[in-house]
């Protein structure tokens, strides 16, 4: 039999998707759960950091290299490409779900969009760096 004999047989064995089939597992497609400026799923494959002024920048989990909280309420996130640093109170929740890859995206509020309840998580700047490719 033919590569090409093989490839076709292979191909025809492949049951194609019905179009009531969702595109998205459903164990995936769960609605994410917002707690002020974070937002958390079952486990997320890219970090996305929303600035004040409405830039979005997503990165993948798998260049992750740190995490780190200060006591300061300042927490770095070093990925390969960039370091994010973020200033804001009740960061812990944030940290964890970053340690954990739950973390879907985290927003930066303006003081007019901050929870007055104190617990909430929520970061009020966000600084991006992009590193330099030797580090």
């Amino acid at each position: 039999m033919s590569d090409r004999n093989r490839t076709h047989n292979f191909l025809r064995a492949i049951p194609a998707a019905q179009p009531s089939e969702p595109a998205v597992p459903a164990e995936f497609s769960e609605p994410a759960i917002e707690n002020g400026s974070l937002t958390v799923t079952r486990e997320a494959f890219t970090l996305e950091f929303v600035f004040l002024k409405g830039e979005r920048l997503a990165l993948p989990y798998t260049s992750l290299l740190s995490s780190e909280l200060d006591p300061s309420r300042v927490l770095t996130v070093e990925f390969h490409t960039h370091t994010i640093t973020m200033t804001g109170w009740n960061l812990v929740p944030i940290h964890e779900a970053i340690a954990s890859r739950s973390a879907a995206s985290i927003h930066a509020l303006t003081e007019r969009h901050r929870p007055k309840d104190q617990g909430i998580p929520v970061v009020t700047q966000i600084k991006m760096t992009k590193r330099d490719r030797e580090s």
